[in-house]
């Protein structure tokens, strides 16, 4: 049975490690998530690669292998950052859609991600791993 250990760190931030990747060390196996203030999530795997998942939707990679990051922000823009250069990769397709009774703006992008940003403010966010 997969379990968390979790663990409250002294500034607020909170750790939690899957037990199973304690066992399970494919190459993309999460090995823990560190939760940030401000709802920043920092995913680390097996193979020492990492993912930082923004609030706002965007979402940064880092493949370590080939030593580059990868970048796309909320509107879909991505950007390739290695060895102090930086290339424009392709843009991810983004559906926007508004309600019109409620104001309520949905956003949908060809990676997965999903914004519901509502009227008063309030932002909601899914990323590609269901986070």
């Amino acid at each position: 049975k997969n379990g968390l250990i979790v663990r409250h760190m002294p500034n607020g931030d909170i750790v939690q490690i899957l037990d199973s990747s304690l066992l399970d060390r494919k190459d993309h196996t999460e090995i823990d998530r560190v939760f940030l203030s401000g709802g920043i999530v920092i995913r680390h795997f097996a193979n020492l690669d990492a993912e930082i998942l923004y609030p706002n939707g965007e979402h940064a990679k880092f493949d370590r292998a080939q030593m580059k990051w990868t970048i796309t922000n909320d509107r879909g823009f991505r950007r390739e950052y290695q060895d102090g250069v930086y290339k424009d990769l392709p843009r991810i397709n983004c559906l926007n859609q508004t309600d019109p009774k409620t104001g309520i703006v949905t956003k949908v992008r060809e990676d997965n991600v999903v914004l519901i940003r509502y009227e008063e403010g309030n932002l909601y966010c899914q990323h590609h791993d269901g986070t």
